[in-house]
């Protein structure tokens, strides 16, 4: 076979493999306090991972986010609308291990996404399919009594296949998950990001 058929083949294998690969990756959380520039204004931000252990076989983990400010404070950052969401917990059912709740932070075309993952009956010990949900970090409102930062959900879908444990949902997102109805133009386009 000659050189330059081989170089062909092999530059095309290569092109077939960029071409099919993702634009996301998912975030590796450490037990503890992870820095990360979650609101891309180049400052160090946190996401605090923590165990919740209650005495069973399995422990839970929490997840807390934290913005911080120009003026070196930490500004919790809660997950969906409500003001009262500001720790997030995994969900096992004792025993087993499986989770029923979950959430994976994503790097999507260089911006921080969330994404969660609920069994639709959190005591089952059967396959169920996952509600995913996605979220961008939104700026609030520089007003009285309005929460600076905060998750929005953007996305949901409910996973195609059924599982024991909803990690395995998360196999399930694509980039059109990720950047549904161009929703990461929007995105790119408001000033909080």
């Amino acid at each position: 076979m000659s050189m330059l058929l081989r170089f062909a083949i092999m530059y095309l294998c290569l092109i077939s493999i960029w071409g099919t690969a993702s634009e996301y990756e998912v975030i590796k959380l450490k037990n503890g306090s992870n820095q990360l520039d979650l609101n891309g204004d180049g400052v160090k931000d946190i996401v605090f991972k923590g165990m919740f252990d209650n005495n069973t076989s399995f422990v839970n983990y929490s997840y807390t986010f934290f913005i911080k400010t120009k003026y070196n404070d930490f500004i919790h950052v809660p997950i969906g609308e409500s003001h009262s969401d500001i720790i997030y917990w995994d969900g096992r059912l004792s025993g087993i291990g499986y989770l029923y709740q979950d959430l994976k932070l994503i790097k999507f075309k260089s911006i921080l996404l969330l994404v969660t993952a609920v069994k639709e009956n959190h005591g089952s010990f059967d396959k169920e399919k996952g509600l995913l949900s996605f979220y961008f970090l939104k700026k609030g409102a520089q007003h009285p009594g309005q929460i600076p930062y905060q998750w929005i959900r953007y996305n949901s879908k409910h996973s195609e296949n059924k599982y024991y444990s909803v990690d395995e949902a998360f196999d399930e997102i694509s980039d059109e998950d990720l950047a549904i109805n161009n929703r990461m133009d929007k995105i790119k386009s408001e000033p909080a990001i």
